[in-house]
């Protein structure tokens, strides 16, 4: 054997034992690839997920007489399911316990024994395209409708915090925007704790 073909030989055998080297790297290479996609992919699924089954989850108040029942209602109008995690109820900006002690305030507005309320536990769920009642009579049992309809309106505030499937919370309120729930809520606290 010649030394130019000895070195041919060792260069032919150097270059195939880093191909070799070369080879498992590019296999692990490609084993971290297909599980970084893998990985990305399964978020992207959730995130998808996520917002396609967004709660819409509001407060709305009936207050005509041509109303089957009047009063403050949560529905869900958003394609998915909510989950009601709190409920805190103020009439005139001072914070009511419940339902019940907000109907027993509020009695001289109905009919004897005709004002009906529900208190929903922590974790109750309000499926899509439902609506509950929160606090409620039927329109002929309304003894001072005005009244009533200022109740509603403005006397009564009601801040629910409302949770997606995936545990992302916020809040609803039954008498302003809900990006202001927060603030107003804490400005009426601020205001109870100064005087």
């Amino acid at each position: 054997m010649t030394g130019e073909h000895r070195r041919r030989t060792l260069l032919v055998e150097l270059v195939q034992k880093k191909f070799e080297k070369l080879s498992q790297y590019a296999a692990l290479l490609t084993s971290v690839i297909a599980l970084a996609v893998a990985i990305w992919s399964l978020r992207e699924a959730q995130i998808h997920d996520e917002l396609s089954l967004q709660p819409g989850v509001s407060y709305v108040w009936h207050t005509s007489r041509a109303d089957v029942s009047v009063g403050l209602f949560l529905e869900n109008t958003g394609s998915g399911p909510a989950r009601i995690e709190e409920t805190r109820i103020y009439l005139d900006s001072r914070r009511v316990k419940e339902w019940r002690q907000l109907a027993d305030m509020t009695a001289n507005l109905y009919a004897k024994d005709k004002l009906t309320w529900h208190r929903y536990k922590q974790g109750y769920v309000l499926g899509q395209g439902k609506t509950i009642p929160f606090y409620y009579s039927k329109p002929e049992d309304v003894t001072d409708w005005v009244s009533f309809v200022d109740l509603i309106q403005r006397r009564v505030f009601v801040i629910s915090t409302i949770c997606t499937m995936y545990d992302k919370c916020h809040d609803v309120c039954s008498t302003a925007d809900d990006k202001d729930c927060a603030n107003i809520e804490k400005e009426i606290k601020k205001a109870n704790d100064s005087s």
